[in-house]
């Protein structure tokens, strides 16, 4: 009896020793993702849509289905050359910019196969 019994708290003590584990490399995959450089590299800084770099220009890498800034016409591609009129050539400029306005919409200029517009978006979509 006690060797049956040695072995249910084994094969217990052996699962739970198994989900420490499991959640430990979870969380370690986790953090480095949040600072791996390539994930880093897309940011959600507009409301309903994510930036990312291609070379030297921003672009929209993903667009909120049914959201704002694609109601407005906002596409994946399209190139970011200025939020309420001021350049923009970084995540980090285009983020600092956005932390340090409390304005509730902002004006993107984007650009898309030559063509350049401007699109005004609520802020309070985000």
């Amino acid at each position: 009896m006690s060797g049956r019994l040695f072995g249910r708290v084994g094969t217990g003590a052996l699962l739970g020793a198994l989900a420490l584990c499991a959640m430990l490399l979870s969380a370690v995959f986790f953090l480095h993702l949040r600072h791996d450089p390539a994930v880093a590299a897309h940011r959600r800084v507009l409301p309903g849509l994510t930036l990312g770099t291609a070379g030297p220009a921003l672009i929209v890498t993903s667009v909120q289905s049914g959201g704002e800034a694609a109601r407005h016409g906002v596409a994946v591609g399209d190139d970011l050359i200025a939020i309420d009129g001021k350049a923009v050539h970084s995540l980090d400029q285009a983020e600092a910019y956005l932390v340090d306005t409390s304005r509730g919409e902002v004006v993107l200029e984007l650009s898309r196969s030559g063509q350049v517009r401007q699109v005004a978006l609520d802020r309070a979509g985000e």
